[in-house]
């Protein structure tokens, strides 16, 4: 995949491990987005629509999921010979009550994730993972540099929120006209904060797409990525990652012993990742990736928009990574450009574990002249 070339088909989380029935005494209903509205003049709540997520639930529910496009079928059990007894909206949110393992559908046979909700079952392909919420700390003062300016890393929290041109201003808007929506798992450079007449404080975000413009998103919808939270993992260890295509599956190696594996999603329709022996050049927390008909490393006949891509180890110096992704859940088959797709906090493991080590203060680390641990794809 080219650092500019992404599916907006690429995610989903088979983050391990079976989740038993949740009991729910009352059931909240789901969020939906509707329609992404100005921020209200009230003092009491920002006003979006994302606000309803955050509030006090009866119910305390470990998990839940936003459904990534439009029209998804909910079945009225697991499994693809269960009935479609409905469709649910995009930007639904969700309770998730059962991890339920069950035939896939034909088109990704390696992942027979379904889940158990509200009115029916969902198939992962189209359910992006999120936790639940926790008011994170603001941050009014910033003491940490990143490439010697003021700033620090952080990440969506709540299932979506709107970029802004001020602090409480008007809705950003992309050249085609659509608010700029960033999204659960998305990472961001911050690097400022500021409150609005309302008393609300929101951090101002440096977008690094060429010539875009700084825009602010509400501070208690980001957490404060800390310089704890990317420390490297198992350093000092011979390591190595293995990509099997066919399998659609990724093994992390120490000293030649499986410690992690997952399923990913490679490049599909023309866009392949490329098979050899490869190795990290460089990392970065969040990468704005974005098609560019103008000047692109290849065609690519989907338009899409993707801001914080979040911690992306690029393997190829055509831009070739294993980066998180927030907008599909089909992990199991091809479907990136060419990219290695997983969830964000697979992504933030890999990026952690993986050589070259990355300075948190710097945009990018590594380089293609001293390369860090291989990857293989066969």
């Amino acid at each position: 995949m080219s650092i500019k070339s992404l599916s907006r088909r690429t995610f989903l989380a088979a983050a391990g491990g079976a989740l038993a029935a949740l009991s729910a005494p009352a059931l909240p209903a789901p969020v939906h987005a509707g329609t992404l509205a100005q921020p209200a003049a009230s003092a009491d709540q920002p006003g979006d629509p994302e606000w309803a997520f955050i509030q006090p639930r009866q119910a305390k529910l470990e998990l839940w999921g936003r459904i990534t496009d439009s029209g998804v079928p909910m079945r009225d059990g697991a499994g693809k010979d269960a009935h479609v007894i409905g469709y649910v909206p995009v930007n639904t949110v969700l309770p998730l009550f059962e991890i339920v393992h069950a035939p896939p559908p034909p088109n990704n046979p390696h992942n027979d994730v379904w889940y158990r909700t509200q009115g029916g079952y969902l198939y992962t392909n189209a359910v992006q993972i999120i936790q639940p919420y926790h008011m994170p700390a603001e941050i009014t003062s910033i003491d940490t540099l990143i490439d010697g300016q003021p700033g620090f890393w952080a990440e969506v929290i709540v299932p979506f929120t709107l970029a802004r041109n001020a602090p409480g201003g008007a809705v950003m808007g992309t050249e085609q006209g659509e608010n700029v929506v960033l999204t659960y798992g998305s990472a961001y450079h911050v690097i400022g904060a500021e409150t609005d007449d309302a008393g609300f404080l929101w951090y101002k975000i440096d977008d690094d797409k060429k010539a875009a413009p700084s825009y602010y998103a509400l501070a208690r919808h980001l957490r404060k990525i800390g310089e704890s939270d990317l420390t490297p993992v198992s350093p000092g260890v011979d390591k190595k990652i293995v990509i099997n295509l066919a399998a659609q599956k990724l093994d992390c190696y120490e000293n030649e012993h499986v410690v992690f594996s997952t399923l990913v999603s490679t490049g599909g329709g023309g866009f392949g990742t490329p098979k050899g022996e490869h190795a990290v050049v460089y990392k970065q927390v969040s990468r704005h990736m974005f098609s560019d008909p103008e000047n692109e490393a290849f065609s690519d006949p989907d338009f899409f928009d993707l801001p914080g891509v979040p911690f992306n180890t690029f393997f190829t110096t055509f831009g070739h990574a294993i980066h998180g992704t927030y907008w599909h859940g089909d992990f199991g088959r091809p479907r990136s450009h060419g990219c290695v797709n997983v969830t964000p906090e697979i992504a933030r493991f890999i990026y952690r574990w993986v050589d070259p080590l990355a300075a948190y203060d710097a945009v990018a680390s590594g380089s293609s002249k001293e390369p860090g641990t291989q990857i293989v794809v066969e």
